[in-house]
């Protein structure tokens, strides 16, 4: 329980800085929605389906396999390569159930606009050199 310095402020009190079990995920789709008022693209992107990408994937990124983790509401400097951002799998699409997936911000840096074959074909290169 949030402390409060009275009852009335129990009543009127926002939980917005109050971390939830989905808080990481929800700031993901926010980071999305800004994206794409900014660009026009369309965003259709619910919290149930996020959450079942993000169980499916076991919190593992598709592209690295790295262990991700969800950025918390009080921690300011998080390690890129493990931290978790929303993927466009085809880049030409929005934010859209089923085009979506989680992966490393360093892994969607280097994404960029590669399809997910290009993205592939990519990190081979890289293991090859």
């Amino acid at each position: 329980m949030v402390p409060h310095c009275s009852l009335s402020c129990v009543r009127t009190a926002t939980y917005r800085n109050v971390p939830s079990e989905h808080s990481g995920l929800k700031k993901l789709i926010k980071l999305a929605q800004k994206r794409c008022k900014k660009t026009g693209r369309e965003i259709n992107l619910s919290l149930d389906h996020l959450v079942d990408v993000w169980k499916e994937q076991e919190e593992i990124c598709r592209y690295s396999g790295v262990k991700l983790k969800l950025s918390r509401w009080n921690e300011s400097r998080q390690d890129p390569r493990y931290l978790a951002s929303l993927d466009r799998i085809d880049s030409n699409v929005g934010y859209i159930d089923g085009n979506v997936q989680i992966i490393s911000l360093c892994m969607n840096y280097m994404k960029s606009t590669l399809t997910h074959k290009e993205t592939i074909e990519f990190i081979q290169l890289i293991k090859d050199s």
